[in-house]
């Protein structure tokens, strides 16, 4: 499973391996060696690479993470969606979000249904392997694994026993162009609320 969750760790690990792996060096390091590598020009070499390599680390990290909060609704507009669910739907229904994310903002509003995932969607996978892969399918971008609109609403409705499904219109375009292009009849999904961020489906 990929997430992001291993960065939390990634910095107290890489700093206690890189001691264990230095401390051998460190221990033969002597005032005359240390001004002899100061002024030999590989180590200022070495010094300009490792600058201009966390240099470049960190402006990709910075572009990164502005295209994310760019790309990202704020609360108010989940919030409004939320909100919409909350009073046009039963307390208990269970409602199929498509990016775990969204739950903060989602219970925050609403926490009157039910959301399939929150938090992490590695709760999920130890609690039911075969469900997790399923939810994996339908909101994995991937239009190959889409049987038909009629399997991915037979995950929702049947597998999950969701109500509504709640889509991200940036996050998951090709999942909502693909249930508009192949149910337009509406057979299997209604579309109950709509703007230009959100849209939940009945």
């Amino acid at each position: 499973m990929w997430h992001r969750r291993f960065v939390e760790y990634w910095v107290p690990f890489a700093v206690f391996a890189a001691a264990v792996i230095l401390r051998k060096y460190f221990n033969n390091v002597t005032i005359s060696n240390l001004k002899f590598a100061l002024t030999h020009w590989q180590f200022k070499l070495g010094v300009l690479l490792i600058a201009i390599m966390l240099a470049a680390t960190s402006i990709y990290n910075v572009n990164y993470v502005i295209s994310i909060m760019k790309s990202t609704n704020n609360n108010e507009q989940i919030g409004a969606a939320s909100e919409w669910l909350k009073n046009n739907s039963n307390a208990g229904d269970i409602v199929f979000n498509t990016q775990w994310d969204h739950f903060p903002q989602l219970f925050y509003y609403n926490h009157y249904n039910y959301y399939i995932v929150g938090m992490d969607p590695t709760f999920l996978y130890i609690r039911d392997k075969v469900l997790y892969n399923k939810w994996k399918v339908v909101t994995g971008e991937h239009p190959l694994e889409w049987e038909s609109v009629e399997s991915i609403h037979h995950i929702i409705a049947q597998d999950f026993k969701s109500n509504y499904l709640f889509i991200e219109n940036t996050r998951n375009p090709m999942l909502l162009e693909y249930i508009y292009q192949n149910d337009q009849n509406q057979q299997y999904f209604r579309p109950t609320y709509e703007s230009e961020d959100v849209t939940v489906l009945f």
